[in-house]
Formats: C-alpha cells, structure tokens, sequence
C-alpha cells in the first residue's frame, strides 16, 4: 500500500527542461508554479470556486463530487481510496479523487474520478501531477484504474500518460497496473 503523504512539487523556471519532483517528472513550459498536492476532505476552502468554474464549462462532476460527500455517499475513505486537492499556495486549483470502481463490480479495479484544474491553472503540468499522484496511489492497491475522459483534450492527456482507451461501457481508458516492475 502506497503510504498517504503530501507530495510537494516545486516547479522552477527552467523552459522545456525535465524537473525530476520525487516519483514525477514533469516537463516545464508555463510560468513559475509552486504547488502541493495533498489529501483532502471536503468542505475545505476553496471547493466552491472549483465548483463555479466547472459549472461555468458545463462540466456538473465537481458539484457532484461535493453533492457525495455531504450526503455520505461516497467520502474516498475505504481502503485504497483517496481525494486530492492541488494547492497553489492557499488558492485550491485543482481536485481529483481514486475510488473503488463502482461500475465494475470487483474491488481490485480503481477508478480515477472527478479531476478537474481550474483554467487559469491548465496547461502548467498541474493535472498530469494530479493524475500520477492518483495512479501512484492505485499501485498496491488496484490490478488496473479506469476513469471516463470528458473531453478530447483530457483523454489525450490520459493515452499520454499511458491510459489506453477502451470501449467499455463505463470507462473511456484503463490503466493496467499488474505486471509493472
């Protein structure tokens, strides 16, 4: 089991360069950007400003993540389970969560759920932190972690991430996790 710790990622000013972060890699093309991803619980600060700018796109998931975990119904707290946030220094920029896969009823199959960057914040390597802080939490806890892309531009990201599409009915990409060394 991946223990539950806060990744901090210091990202520096240094164009096109690779930035070795602790288990990331990420490449560098914005402006300075420092930021924290760690486990969240909601309410927290911040939330509803995530919440208005997926509203304001069309995308309803961020309201729906904070509809679960008020009524109960789904609070990232079984086992392997977890909520992030992404925190530009206080300001919450971003969020995404791992959960047993309630589609594919069997437990050893994960399920990336409810990412969203705020866009202000895109285009910076934030959303690629967040999902392989989520996947580095699947590993030892999951045989494979599936999610549904809700646009083009998230499912390419994903496929560069090594998710690879598939046409289930419930999920867009998967991620096998066994077999990894």
């Amino acid at each position: 089991m991946v223990p539950r710790q806060q990744c901090a990622l210091k990202l520096q000013r240094r164009w096109g360069q690779l930035i070795p972060c602790g288990v990331l890699t990420i490449r560098i093309y914005a402006e300075t950007v420092t930021t924290a991803i760690r486990e969240i619980e909601l309410p927290t600060p911040g939330i509803e400003q995530l919440r208005s700018d997926a509203l304001g796109e069309g995308y309803n998931f961020v309201e729906t993540l904070i509809g679960e975990c008020s009524m109960g119904t789904n609070r990232y707290d079984q086992p392997g389970e977890t909520l992030l946030g992404c925190f530009d220094g206080d300001a919450l920029v971003a969020v995404g969560g791992l959960n047993v896969d309630p589609f594919a009823n069997d437990r050893d199959v994960g399920r990336v759920r409810r990412v969203y960057v705020r866009p202000a914040w895109r285009n910076r390597g934030i959303g690629r932190a967040l999902v392989t802080a989520l996947v580095e939490r699947a590993r030892g806890n999951f045989r494979c972690v599936r999610l549904r892309a809700e646009n083009p531009d998230a499912g390419r990201l994903y496929e560069r991430m090594g998710f690879e599409p598939t046409t289930e009915p419930e999920a867009t990409h998967a991620m096998n996790l066994e077999n990894e060394g």
